[in-house]
């Protein structure tokens, strides 16, 4: 079955490179490079739990505890990592593999972090809450137990299982005419304040993120309700733009309060060029021309080597 799987999306991702030319997915970027050589470890982790591979863990759910455990071993291996690098290999393993399982409120997993030192440490992290966005699709709501740690709000990315409810929810969202994600966002707004509000409150306030759809959600988050989230940078990997409404109200914020955004794109992945990106972009590669697919859901903190460039400004 794995094996027909495979094949069935490499002939897939096949077919929507022809469709999709690869200089049609392409991004300009500014000349300078900056690269990233991963630990064997993440690199492992991403051959064994791709998305293309027998035992995917990567943009596909499931609620295996020994899928929660594989995943937290790949965080704490994250620690390894060069630590200019760190940010951003954390907040992708977080985004496409930890949103991506179905875990039960109270959970307690370990992820390394930046102390007021800049010391990288593993802390401690509790689920304290599992958003019904619309139709059963998941956000997860992290508490540290230290709290002088930013809390997490990760939003799950597009679901491919179309036989379930919530896939089927996720798959329509994407191709919502207002924007992909903005009227899941604003069904789900109100839940999302009052849980944001409680943590500002009670405790270090959130980061958001997500990737794909998760990342688009992230965004809508991030212009509605900055005020309350952390002041360390929330991020969007791989993510559809924003449309016509939402980046009137991009538009209308700060410049100090939009560098507190990044977004990362994937060079090849025509998902980003929906829309408008917003943030601080970074355009990321490797040494070779990706597929459609095979770009849009690459673990990039587990390549031999990463190409990072800033996006070109228009």
């Amino acid at each position: 079955m794995s094996n027909m799987r495979i094949w069935s999306l490499s002939k897939l991702d096949s077919l929507l490179g022809v469709c999709f030319p690869y200089q049609r997915r392409s991004y300009k970027t500014q000349e300078e490079i900056r690269t990233y050589a991963s630990p064997l470890s993440l690199q492992r982790f991403a051959r064994e739990h791709g998305y293309f591979s027998p035992a995917p863990l990567l943009s596909l759910v499931s609620s295996s505890k020994e899928d929660v455990k594989i995943v937290q071993e790949a965080l704490e291996n994250a620690i390894e990592v060069d630590s200019n690098w760190l940010d951003f290999c954390v907040a992708e393993i977080l985004c496409k593999a930890l949103a991506y399982r179905d875990i039960a409120l109270g959970h307690e997993i370990k992820i390394p972090v930046r102390n007021i030192q800049n010391q990288i440490m593993l802390e401690t992290f509790i689920l304290d809450r599992v958003f019904n966005l619309w139709q059963q699709m998941p956000a997860f709501g992290w508490l540290p137990k230290n709290p002088r740690i930013s809390s997490l709000l990760i939003f799950r990315g597009t679901d491919f299982s179309p036989t379930t409810k919530r896939g089927l929810a996720s798959l329509f969202s994407d191709l919502d005419i207002s924007g992909p994600g903005f009227r899941v966002f604003r069904k789900a707004k109100l839940q999302i304040q009052e849980w944001l509000i409680k943590v500002h409150q009670k405790t270090n306030a959130a980061r958001v993120m997500g990737c794909s759809l998760g990342g688009a959600l992230a965004g809508h988050t991030f212009i509605e309700y900055y005020d309350l989230l952390s002041k360390e940078r929330s991020i969007a990997v791989h993510p559809p733009g924003i449309y016509k409404q939402a980046k009137r109200n991009w538009n209308q914020l700060d410049k100090e309060i939009k560098q507190r955004f990044i977004t990362y794109v994937s060079q090849g992945d025509f998902v980003s060029k929906v829309g408008s990106l917003i943030g601080d972009r970074y355009i990321l590669s490797i040494d070779a021309q990706l597929k459609p697919l095979a770009a849009h859901t690459l673990l990039f903190a587990g390549q031999p080597l990463l190409i990072c460039q800033n996006a070109h400004e228009p």
